[in-house]
């Protein structure tokens, strides 16, 4: 071979071991923002409901409430906190909060009254010792699965996906069939 033949190999199989590395991050980075965003939709939504309780809101009081969180989380971080979206986490803390870890269950680190330890880093929720975090879906699948009013079925659509294949499981596919089930 030649030498420019030999720069040639060597150049495309450096390419490909970078291509790798980059990809994989990528995957990581992904599920670190999948996880990032489940367990920040559960903790808003444990804080609306401990407001609530906290306040013993009437139905219309807590609407207002919430189109005025609505506005101000709108005003500073943007589009995505409608008294919907608002809602949903709520739901998905009322939903899921018997058969979850907490940031503070997983992390050890207790939460102070003045809040000033809520949430861990992605790093710290993935790689918690002894105990796996619950959510591996992502908030995706968890919208479709709230939709599911019977709660034996939602939790078959939960557990039916093996874990190595949680994370790529197709959200049209979940979709269509816990309609079928519904």
């Amino acid at each position: 071979m030649e030498t420019k033949e030999i720069d040639i190999v060597k150049t495309d199989a450096l390419f490909e071991r970078i291509s790798a590395l980059i990809e994989e991050s990528r995957k990581k980075v992904a599920t670190a923002v999948n996880v990032a965003e489940v367990y920040t939709k559960y903790e808003i939504g444990r804080y609306i409901v401990e407001d609530e309780q906290e306040g013993n809101y009437k139905a219309a009081y807590g609407k207002k409430v919430l189109i005025s969180l609505s506005q101000k989380l709108s005003n500073r971080f943007g589009k995505g906190w409608t008294v919907e979206s608002l809602t949903l986490t709520r739901k998905f803390y009322l939903e899921y909060s018997n058969s979850v870890n907490t940031v503070y269950e997983m992390s050890g680190v207790p939460i102070t009254k003045d809040n000033s330890k809520i949430v861990n880093t992605v790093y710290e929720i993935q790689n918690a010792p002894a105990v796996p975090h619950k959510f591996v879906l992502s908030w995706s699948h968890y919208l479709v699965l709230m939709r599911i009013e019977d709660e034996n079925a939602r939790s078959f659509y939960s557990r039916r996906i093996p874990t190595s294949m949680r994370r790529s499981i197709s959200f049209i596919s979940l979709t269509r069939n816990s309609c079928r089930r519904n």
